[in-house]
């Protein structure tokens, strides 16, 4: 169980987890309270709420490790959609040969959630079930994990030859998905 102060944007105070030291001294003062006025755990702590309004908590608890799951497996909330690894490997199976076995071997996590604990390695993982018998799924290391792709098109966009290697809108708003075609010669 941890608590989450949950951010106000008005006074500018970012969200965090409450470090467990101030929620167990929180916790022997509700239980102190209890003893002293026989009243229940849930109400007490609604009165300390009460007390500190520019704070609001979020309890979690089995949540922390839930949600990200559903990343993996959307199907948990009812969504019939692939989860993350199924995805990548259904977009190298659409590549060449030559290529499928490369992109298994340099998958590339950018964006927050790339953040969470073991969340990289776990999709890592998961992909051996989807890659062929031969290829070992593999990441390569991104310092800019949060900017990342970001500044991945900033440089692709800084160099020489940009016009040629993209479709403008008007392109595809003229020729549609064909204009992606003729370009890229697919």
């Amino acid at each position: 169980r941890r608590e989450y102060i949950l951010p106000d944007f008005r006074s500018g105070n970012l969200g965090q987890v409450k470090e467990r030291e101030e929620e167990e001294g929180e916790e022997n003062d509700i239980e102190m309270k209890e003893e002293q006025a026989g009243t229940e755990k849930v109400s007490t702590k609604k009165k300390m709420t009460k007390k500190a309004p520019k704070e609001d908590i979020l309890e979690l608890t089995n949540l922390r490790f839930l949600v990200p799951e559903v990343l993996f497996n959307p199907s948990d909330i009812g969504l019939p959609e692939a989860g993350i690894p199924e995805t990548i490997s259904q977009s190298i199976k659409m590549m060449e040969e030559p290529f499928a076995d490369f992109m298994y071997r340099n998958i590339v996590f950018s964006g927050g959630n790339s953040n969470f604990p073991g969340l990289q390695d776990r999709v890592v993982n998961d992909l051996r079930h989807y890659a062929p018998i031969e290829t070992t799924p593999g990441k390569i290391e991104n310092n800019q994990e949060i900017l990342g792709a970001w500044l991945g098109c900033k440089e692709f966009a800084a160099q020489g030859d940009y016009e040629q290697n993209v479709v403008t809108k008007g392109e595809y708003f003229e020729h549609g998905e064909r204009a992606c075609l003729l370009r890229f010669q697919y």
